[in-house]
């Protein structure tokens, strides 16, 4: 009994040890997110996935390894843990929670071109500021650029809908400048393009929305459409 105590504490030595001369080791690649049906089933560690855990996926971290992921696209970081196994798709290095995903305005397009590096197992899990090069010192404060407000009101719609038309939101920003290239993107897929706001707490949430319909159906159709591009969208109802 003795010795099996020590073989584990050994074991746990060693994959400690083997975490601690990994810190600063750094991978480039697309980074994505789980889909919400995954929400509170089992992860390969054995705990619940939740889309509101700062928790990951990679596929041969060791489990409890904590990363920085640093977004090229939007310039964000986000600290996570690795809890799981994944992704599996070819040139994907992590999977993230939702709530890791939305603080570096991922949920765009379902995917970013990251670098996660291994960070200190102690640093506090959530946003923190951007790192330029991914492994480097030079730290660059996250600031929203200043936005043209000409440019924003060509870019989209901007009627305010009150009458129950539905439409489908593909993916929302805390920063309006990192939502605005993401805006002509989505003219490609339909000629009404509406941004919403909405309010997480003291945080305003740009929802980029695509059509205006009377009919609910002709929503869903629109979903279906563009689920492969954008994972996750949905269908609004503007009124609400």
């Amino acid at each position: 009994m003795i010795r099996k105590i020590l073989l584990i504490l050994i074991g746990f030595l060693l994959q400690y040890n083997l975490l601690a001369q990994k810190i600063g080791w750094t991978q480039t690649g697309e980074g994505s997110y789980y889909a919400e049906k995954f929400h509170g089933k089992p992860t390969a560690n054995g705990e619940r996935f939740s889309i509101w855990k700062y928790t990951a996926a990679h596929r041969t971290l060791p489990f409890n390894t904590v990363v920085r992921v640093d977004s090229h696209i939007s310039h964000l970081s986000v600290v996570v843990r690795i809890n799981d196994r994944g992704p599996f798709a070819r040139g994907r290095i992590i999977d993230l929670s939702k709530v890791a995903a939305t603080k570096i305005d991922m949920l765009a397009g379902g995917h970013h071109k990251v670098t996660i590096t291994i960070v200190p197992p102690n640093t506090k899990l959530g946003p923190v500021p951007y790192k330029s090069n991914g492994s480097g010192n030079k730290i660059t404060p996250v600031t929203p650029k200043p936005v043209n407000k000409d440019i924003f009101k060509i870019a989209c719609n901007t009627e305010h809908i009150t009458r129950p038309y539905y439409g489908v939101q593909i993916c929302g920003f805390e920063h309006i400048s990192n939502m605005l290239p993401f805006v002509e993107k989505a003219k490609q897929f339909s000629s009404e393009v509406y941004v919403d706001t909405t309010k997480r707490g003291d945080t305003t949430i740009y929802r980029i929305c695509l059509g205006k319909f009377a009919e609910r159906k002709d929503a869903e159709r629109l979903k279906n459409s563009l689920k492969r591009k954008y994972k996750g969208c949905f269908v609004i109802n503007y009124a609400n």
